[in-house]
Parts: structure tokens; C-alpha cells; sequence
């Protein structure tokens, strides 16, 4: 090392090298963006993929020790069945189980190269569905079909198809491994029209949006699922869907962008928006987002509030200190913290800037420091299993069990939508909401609230579009990702228990 030899083979090396061209930052980036999709991808299709290797001419995927996770008894039983052997026939094969597990995830991201390729300019999922059911490799069992096509456990698929339905059960699935719209929500405290977002986004970015007109429905599918519903007044949708192939991807991070940074939108899908509008926030209120998180919903009340204030009457004028108060309550404390980072991005303290009369945000993780009839609106957006946002969150169908969804998430959405509920005030407003689309979370959870001997206490609030006080958004009827809403009014003066 060190002598003049070594030195000029490296200085050979590095004549070399020079004349080769180097990728540019921006390729090197996309191609790390096409690694990291098909990796993703490849273990969010593992099913699929891991049927057609199992049904077909590789051992490995039988003998690799424990199975891929995910898969199904009834899922090794017809692969065998298909190839004429039993899973006990199983037999010495005289490569290592370390080798066979590698040739096999080698072989499910090679399928599932394979797979993004032959959909990649086909986003329809009409035509992908038709196509999925002319292919008589799949099994013939519907719920297994699907569960096998699309990737996802047959207990999900199952209630889906029960609750909605073989033919919406199978667009919902597929929509699930899709790309959903990327919509944004304008923060009223720092941008006061949709228009100068727009534009904003396009002069310093490059980014084309646009506002909605109206929230989509699929043409020509009839479902019992609302869909007349108003489009939340601060929404904003990127031409950026992720599954037009003419539309173009922006070049940076959306949390990136100085208008993000400086507060003028938050990124939040339109059902989440919806839901804050469902509140009807008024100004001067104090209302309660008793599950926060990480205070998505807790901006956009704030937004919301202020916004109705600067239009409201004179009674609150710019000196009023009517302000209105929003509570964010969660039991884990970081989602909070989360929240205390945002609150100045946003203009809602800490900055000279912040305009008088804004609404008083507060944090907290103890509910007991919550009076009781102390709140004039409580939004309870309850722990789920998230199936109505698979497509945000793909891996977290693995995460799930069947116990979960129809039983210990509904047990504890019920004891948190009781307990939320003594805070509410006589004459004043009580929203549940999830993003799931299961039933047992959603209708059943309704159902045993209004069972409850405080029921009498409460009426239901009708959503003016809707035939009674429950709403279902749905990815494939809205466009959106998909969530329940339900409204009451408290109309009767007594203590709560």
C-alpha cells in the first residue's frame, strides 16, 4: 500500500472511470424509486405471485420451509391439488432451505416485474377484472379467486363480498393495489382561496391541480353506498393520479415544497375532509377530536372555524375574543407532539404573524381532564382496521386478523364512542367515524350505540344528502378512500352516568 505502483493503477482506474458518464442525481433517484416499488410490490402481491409459482413447476416453493406469510391452508391444498401431489409428499430436493428461500423471493419479484409491466398502461379496473376472470388458472371459488388475484386474506375478501356484494367486493380489491388520488387540503389560515394554491403550486413547482367539482361515482355502477355529496371548500386534487400514464409525477416530495413548509396545504385525502366538514364547526365553538393522532383533523377544524369566522356575522369581528376552542385528545403522547410541531407551520400559534382571533388549539392525553356537556361538537375518528385505506397503508392487510375486524376493533370503538360522548353538551353534536369499510366497525358499532341505555339521550342528526344519519364512502362509488360517518344531536338535559 502507499507504493508508486499502487498509486498509478489507481490513477489508471480513475482515467477510466472518468470517461464513463455518471447518472444524474435524478436517475439515480428514480431508480431507487423502482427498487423500492418493486420490492413493495412484490410483497404486497405476494399471494398471487406465490400461487402462480406454486401451481406451477417450481419445488422450491414447497419445500422452502415455513410458507410465505400470508398464505392460506386452502391456498397450498389447490396448488398441490393442481399439480397431482400432496404438501406431505414433499421430498428431499438436496439444495439448502437458505437457497431455496432465496430462489424463491428471486422468482416473485421476477413475476411480479412481470406483472407491472403487463398493467402498467392498463388502470381500468373494468378491463383488468375481466381479464383476471378469463384465466382459468385461478380458483373457481369466487372469495378464493379474488382472495388469490388480488393479494389479500379470504376473511377481508369474505366480508366484502357479503357486505357489498361479488361484483363492487372485486373492484374494491383491485383498487386496493392501486394508486389513489393524491388530493390536498388548503389551510384557510395562511391561503385564502383554492385559486392561489392552484396557482402557487404551478408557478414555483411545476405541480398542475385543480379543484373538484363534484365527488366521482363510477359511471353506471349503481350501489346503495350516498354519493351526493359536497365537495369540502378547501379540497384540492394533483392531475397526478399515479395510474394515468399521460399525467406526470412532481419532481420533488410534497413536504418538501416551500408552500407546504410555509402552511399553505396539508395532504389529506377528500373522505377525511368530509368527515370534517360532517362536524359543522361554527365559530366560537369548543370542540373536541377526542382519537387526534397525529392532528390531521384537528388542522382542518381550525381551518374550517376560521374561515366561517372571517365570514360570519359581525358578532365576531376581528377583535372578538369569541375565538372558539379545539381540544385534541389522543392516549398515545408522540402522535400529540406531531401536532405541536405542525400548529405553527400552520399559523395557529408561535409566530408574529398569527392573526388575532384564531381558535385556541389544545393538546392533551388525559381525558379525565375533560368535563363532562363541556363540548359543543365531539369527533370521535376511532381506531380501525383501516380496510377503507388499504391502498395508503398496502402491507397492513398482513397485519390483520379476522378476531380483529368483527370483534376486538368493534368492542373498542363502542367504549370509546360511550365514553367521547359524556362530553358532549345538551343541543350539542356527536360524529363517529372510522376509515374502514366493515360493517361490524361501522353499522354494527351504530347499532349497539343506539342499543345503550343513554341512547334516549341522543337523535339522530341527518346528513342533508343522505336518507338518514349514516354515510359510507367507498373507493370505487366516491373516489375517494373509504370511510363511515355517523351523527347525533344531544337533545335531552340529564347527567350521563
Amino acid at each position: 500500500q502507499g507504493t508508486d505502483t499502487s498509486k498509478a493503477s489507481y490513477d489508471e482506474i480513475s482515467i477510466l472511470f472518468a470517461g464513463i458518464p455518471s447518472s444524474s442525481r435524478e436517475e439515480r433517484e428514480a431508480s431507487r424509486k423502482r427498487q423500492s416499488d418493486l420490492i413493495i410490490g412484490t410483497s404486497v402481491m405476494r399471494l398471487r405471485h406465490w400461487y402462480i409459482l406454486a401451481r406451477g413447476d417450481s419445488e422450491d416453493i414447497l419445500h422452502a420451509g415455513e410458507p410465505v406469510i400470508g398464505v392460506e391452508p386452502w391456498m397450498v391444498d389447490l396448488a398441490c391439488s393442481a399439480r397431482g401431489v400432496s404438501y406431505a409428499q414433499s421430498s428431499d430436493t438436496g439444495v439448502s432451505t437458505s437457497n431455496m428461500k432465496l430462489n424463491v423471493v428471486t422468482r416473485l419479484v421476477g413475476l411480479h416485474a412481470d406483472y407491472v409491466m403487463s398493467t402498467r398502461d392498463d388502470h381500468n379496473y373494468d378491463s383488468i377484472s375481466s381479464k383476471s376472470q378469463s384465466d382459468d388458472i385461478w380458483p373457481a371459488d369466487t372469495i378464493h379467486r379474488i382472495a388469490v388475484q388480488q393479494s389479500l386474506p379470504s376473511f377481508i375478501v369474505r366480508g366484502w363480498v357479503d357486505q357489498y356484494g361479488p361484483v363492487a367486493a372485486e373492484i374494491i380489491s383491485q383498487l386496493a393495489n392501486m394508486p389513489g388520488p393524491v388530493t390536498l387540503r388548503r389551510n384557510a389560515l395562511r391561503c385564502d382561496s383554492n385559486e392561489n394554491l392552484i396557482r402557487r403550486l404551478q408557478g414555483e413547482h411545476g405541480i398542475d391541480a385543480f379543484a373538484p367539482r363534484s365527488i366521482s361515482k363510477a359511471k353506471g355502477r349503481a350501489d346503495s353506498a350516498n354519493s351526493i355529496i359536497p365537495v369540502p371548500s378547501g379540497c384540492i386534487r394533483l392531475a397526478f393520479n399515479g395510474r394515468t400514464p399521460t399525467s406526470v409525477r412532481p419532481s420533488k416530495s410534497l413536504w418538501s415544497l416551500r408552500a407546504w413548509k410555509e402552511g399553505w396545504f396539508e395532504v389529506q385525502d377528500m373522505g377525511s375532509q368530509i368527515i370534517v366538514d360532517a362536524v359543522d364547526v361554527q365559530p366560537g365553538d369548543v370542540v373536541v377530536d377526542y382519537c387526534a393522532g397525529n392532528g390531521g383533523k384537528t388542522l382542518a377544524l381550525a381551518s374550517q372555524m376560521w374561515e366561517r369566522r372571517k365570514t360570519s356575522s359581525a358578532s365576531f369581528s376581528a377583535s372578538s375574543n369569541h375565538t372558539g376552542v379545539i381540544i385534541a385528545h389522543d392516549v398515545v403522547d408522540d402522535r400529540l407532539k406531531q401536532l405541536c410541531g405542525s400548529l405553527a407551520r400552520a399559523r395557529l400559534e408561535g409566530q408574529d404573524d398569527v392573526p388575532s382571533g384564531i381558535p385556541k388549539v389544545i393538546t392533551t392525553s388525559n381525558a379525565t381532564s375533560l368535563g363532562t356537556e363541556m363540548a359543543d361538537a365531539v369527533l370521535v375518528d376511532a381506531p380501525c382496521s383501516s380496510l377503507g385505506v388499504l391502498r395508503r397503508r398496502p402491507g397492513h392487510r398482513w397485519a390483520l386478523t379476522e378476531d380483529m375486524v368483527r370483534r376486538e376493533f368493534p368492542a373498542m370503538q363502542l367504549d370509546i364512542l360511550q365514553n367521547a360522548s359524556r362530553l358532549v353538551k345538551p343541543g350539542g353534536k356527536l360524529i363517529y367515524a372510522t376509515c374502514s369499510i366493515c360493517h361490524e366497525e361501522n353499522e354494527g358499532v351504530v347499532a349497539k350505540f343506539e342499543s345503550l341505555k343513554c341512547a334516549e339521550q341522543w337523535t339522530p342528526w341527518d346528513f342533508s344528502e343522505a336518507e338518514g344519519h349514516c354515510l359510507a364512502l367507498l373507493p370505487h362509488v366516491h373516489d375517494s378512500d373509504g370511510f363511515f360517518l355517523a351523527r347525533w344531536e344531544r337533545v335531552r338535559y340529564s347527567k350521563l352516568d
